[in-house]
């Protein structure tokens, strides 16, 4: 094939003058632009439709806003790390239109085909069961993604920015690896500057926008928020049931079943809206996401005020992680789930049960400030599984597993002949016997038992983990 010359490109301007050659085939086109590649397929330029855009003020602020001013991206110690998070605009386009450049999605967030990963694929147990299987990814990767997509929100949020369409068509999401990218994020609201431009996408509007009551907002992305990961983790929409609101017509009965008369499907108390086949509830998703899905589709659905932030999200997730297992059944297709005293300690796709005879449950215990030797209860526990790691984020009580953490492993468990080990890679790690600390070096390992105690540091912060045998 003959190769492209490049003079015959057309170019963009960026404001600061730089000019950059796009191809001229239109690759992707959406209510508010139009998309080229530019000439060396690493990035995009998305132009506006609407020529009024490039004489208005308030749109071009906007966008330089979010270029610079509000840019994660350029974050000397943890812009890398949020460049895999998002696709964020690099550059205000001024010429012939307005627009963006932003960088072309990772591979992995595309078919082999060519074709975008969106979220919505997944999280829909009907157009899922058209992804391949091996695209398709665990339970785990399911949960990794609902992580990544409530520390993407958390970040917005937490420099006063809400997206106001956060929806499964802006997240490409890819189970396998566990990952997800926002997108189309050059429509940010900035409260009392940049307004929204949309109200969102069915089925992810909070009620009081579809009431009328209210514009999009960081409160009303918290309600978006919290759907993704409900049907993320449990393939089902949380206020989608049989209930019906108006017989008038669809459009009026889903307007009232999303917004006025918003039931939660799980609703413990008013059972009109729960589907008859509905047979695992969201507490076999353990006890911190329990908290936080009635929190927002029981008690705050309808107040606002009081929805659980993306940080509570995306601490309940990461505290689940520590709650899971892989399932006993070669078939299953989620492969994990958490283990959970409301299921029998069965994986709650596939109802397999354990098929080990006992589990390791670490329990956390953090050294009470200015009390050294007295520890406290931190209700928090680790589920043991073989081939597993722990890492800075277990060892130490003040260290949290997000962003800019060290994921250097510090440890690993090992299941051999029926009894369980923990092998020292990089710990202060000490086993308490009679009181007293004795040293396991790096390189050795030590066997689980009932009771057991270990110091995994002696440092400032460093966890006591008490050992318990969960006899299934």
């Amino acid at each position: 094939m003959a190769k492209r010359k490049t003079a015959k490109n057309p170019v963009a301007t960026l404001i600061d003058g730089t000019e950059l050659e796009y191809l001229p085939e239109i690759i992707g086109e959406g209510s508010e632009g139009i998309v080229h590649f530019t000439a060396d397929r690493l990035s995009i330029i998305k132009f506006y439709k609407d020529e009024a855009d490039l004489k208005d003020p308030e749109r071009k602020d906007r966008i330089d806003h979010i270029v610079n001013k509000y840019n994660p991206t350029r974050d000397k110690i943890s812009g890398d790390y949020w460049s895999n998070l998002y696709c964020w605009p690099a550059g205000l386009v001024v010429s012939p239109k307005l627009g963006v450049k932003v960088p072309v999605y990772p591979a992995k967030f595309f078919t082999s085909d060519g074709i975008e990963k969106k979220l919505s694929w997944f999280v829909n147990p009907k157009t899922r069961n058209f992804v391949p299987a091996a695209e398709r990814g665990t339970w785990l990767g399911h949960l990794k993604m609902a992580i990544t997509m409530a520390r993407s929100t958390r970040r917005l949020h937490s420099a006063g920015l809400a997206h106001s369409d956060l929806s499964y068509n802006n997240f490409l999401g890819d189970p396998v690896s566990g990952s997800t990218v926002m997108i189309d994020v050059d429509g940010l609201v900035v409260p009392g500057l940049h307004p929204p431009k949309i109200a969102g996408t069915p089925g992810l509007i909070a009620p009081e926008v579809l009431m009328g009551t209210a514009e999009p907002s960081i409160r009303t992305d918290l309600h978006a928020l919290a759907v993704l990961i409900y049907q993320t983790l449990l393939f089902r929409h949380p206020l989608k049931g049989p209930r019906i609101n108006s017989t008038s017509s669809a459009e009026e009965d889903e307007q009232l079943s999303l917004g006025e008369k918003a039931l939660f499907i799980e609703n413990p108390t008013d059972h009109s809206n729960r589907p008859a086949k509905l047979v695992t509830g969201y507490e076999c998703m353990g006890p911190y996401l329990s908290e936080v899905i009635p929190q927002s589709f029981v008690h705050a659905l309808h107040s606002p005020d009081n929805r659980p932030t993306a940080l509570d999200w995306e601490s309940a997730l990461v505290r689940t992680a520590d709650l899971i297992h892989p399932c006993s059944n070669e078939k299953c297709e989620m492969k994990w789930f958490v283990l959970s005293k409301a299921m029998d300690y069965c994986c709650p796709f596939c109802k397999q049960k354990i098929a080990l005879p006992f589990v390791p449950i670490l329990h956390c215990y953090r050294e009470q400030p200015g009390k050294p030797g007295n520890f406290l209860n931190e209700k928090h526990r680790l589920v043991v599984w073989h081939g597993m790691y722990i890492y800075k984020w277990h060892v130490f009580d003040n260290i949290w597993a997000g962003e800019n953490v060290d994921k250097t492993p510090q440890g690993y468990f090992v299941y051999h002949e029926n009894n369980w080990y923990l092998y020292n890679m990089e710990m202060d790690l000490k086993v308490i016997e009679n009181g007293y600390p004795k040293p396991v070096p790096k390189g050795q390992h030590v066997r689980l038992s009932e009771g057991l105690q270990l110091r995994l540091s002696s440092e400032s912060h460093g966890r006591l983990i008490l050992t318990q045998f969960l006899r299934i």
